[in-house]
């Protein structure tokens, strides 16, 4: 059984941030998001520094409580972790920011570019926590 109080989960921390900074890098969506945001680049960089703290602190966060979610899948393995990467991200993120996208506005294609990096970054997250688990 995955002991979520290891160090697992500051391991697929990490690997949140990592597919983050890939997913957001220019050659990939970073520029369309910035462009579908609303916001200039000078504008995001501005932003940087603080939201990249919460980014962190929100990761571990998902990590731990993943963590949780894979411990109570025995047994644990890279398909059940990446299983419960996918409930999670689809029954709760992927559903919830659904909603405040269509609330807010926001373009659809802006939603699709967060919506695939919390999807794929929960998978991988949940592959960790499952195979470390």
């Amino acid at each position: 059984m995955l002991n979520y109080l290891s160090n697992t989960p500051l391991v697929a921390t990490v690997a949140r941030m990592v597919v983050g900074f890939i997913w957001y890098a220019p050659q990939l969506f970073g520029k369309p998001m910035v462009a579908l945001s609303g916001m200039t680049e000078e504008a995001m960089q501005k932003n940087m520094r603080p939201s990249m703290v919460v980014w962190l602190i929100a990761s571990f966060v998902i990590a731990f409580v993943l963590a949780m979610l894979v411990s109570l899948m025995p047994p644990t393995g890279l398909v059940n972790g990446m299983l419960s990467g996918v409930i999670a991200s689809v029954g709760f993120v992927l559903t919830t920011s659904a909603a405040e996208y269509a609330m807010f506005g926001k373009p659809l294609k802006l939603y699709l570019i967060s919506a695939g990096y919390n999807f794929v970054s929960f998978v991988v997250m949940g592959a960790i926590l499952g195979v470390m688990g």
